[in-house]
């Protein structure tokens, strides 16, 4: 006998796992963890289900668009791995294209399903180590539903059941935004008892940055600068200073075209892999035509920006 009414129904026919904005950095060396809201699809009434019968069911069965692989139309060739779990420990994963029936032993007590209205969540992590382009990256989840169970039995025997089934639809968004470790040792001009007696230093900065992007680096004015020029400072005594893209004498800087893109890189110039620093050669120079400040130790600060 059937009984009115229904046992479960669909609640959230779209639910969405969503997992904000993330850096690449971040994705490839972190695992991202988010859940599905509301929930997975549908909710239960198991308020007047004691026991279970042979045969009863709440089967769910999941199917990704993209095998479990979460992908961009910015870049074809980029996707981003993930699994999905039952509980917010992460212990119980589920397997795409495979049945799974909520009453089966494991389950039941993981839900703790008995005597109550009962939703299903789902738990979604993202596998790391994977070097990614910026984008949207995003898959679907048919999420495919069949209940039937006893809901009035008089010993073994059923008298009243409900059966039914449904659909939902997960799905899932991740947005990866560009990043990059940059890498700027420090700056020694040494000693000296005169500014013409300081050499010039050469160095590299190395940027290894998102795969795939189109930045620009630039260099700030330091903490000490006057009407654009870089001074080093001892108290109040200053030590004028500059430097220069490459081995030239154009001056590296942080607004227009005193920045340097991707592709004016000196090694690996062009875009990114995401893997290998592409690094920036630069010439250090005390002024010589300042007068030599009194004896001291002389410093400054310099911001090392990127821009996508």
């Amino acid at each position: 006998m059937a009984m009115p009414g229904i046992a479960c129904e669909l609640t959230a026919p779209t639910p969405l796992v969503q997992f904000g904005s993330v850096s690449s950095l971040t994705v490839n060396t972190a695992p991202q963890q988010s859940s599905a809201q509301p929930h997975a699809g549908i909710t239960c009434d198991f308020v007047s289900v004691l026991s279970v019968l042979s045969g009863d069911k709440v089967s769910v069965r999941f199917t990704s668009n993209g095998a479990g692989q979460m992908k961009t139309k910015a870049d074809s060739e980029s996707s981003l791995a993930y699994q999905i779990f039952a509980d917010s420990a992460l212990s119980f994963k589920y397997e795409f294209d495979q049945t799974y029936n909520f009453f089966d032993a494991g389950l039941i007590e993981l839900f703790d399903l008995f005597g109550k209205s009962a939703e299903f969540p789902l738990y979604v992590r993202t596998q790391a180590n994977s070097n990614l382009s910026a984008g949207v990256y995003t898959d679907h989840i048919t999420v495919s539903w069949v209940w039937a169970y006893c809901v009035v039995s008089v010993g073994e025997i059923c008298i009243g059941s409900n059966s039914g089934s449904a659909q939902s639809t997960i799905t899932l968004e991740l947005t990866v935004t560009p990043d990059c470790i940059i890498t700027a040792p420090d700056l020694n001009f040494g000693t000296a008892p005169l500014v013409a007696g300081f050499d010039p230093v050469n160095q590299t900065i190395s940027l290894t940055c998102t795969k795939g992007s189109v930045y620009t680096v630039g260099l700030s004015d330091g903490q000490n600068s006057v009407s654009g020029q870089r001074r080093m400072a001892f108290g109040s005594d200053y030590l004028a200073y500059e430097i220069y893209k490459s081995s030239g004498t154009d001056r590296w800087g942080s607004t227009n075209g005193e920045r340097r893109g991707s592709g004016d890189a000196d090694g690996g110039a062009g875009s990114p892999d995401g893997i290998t620093p592409q690094t920036f050669n630069y010439s250090a120079t005390i002024l010589t035509d300042q007068a030599t400040p009194p004896p001291g130790i002389y410093t400054d600060s310099i911001v090392v920006d990127v821009q996508f």
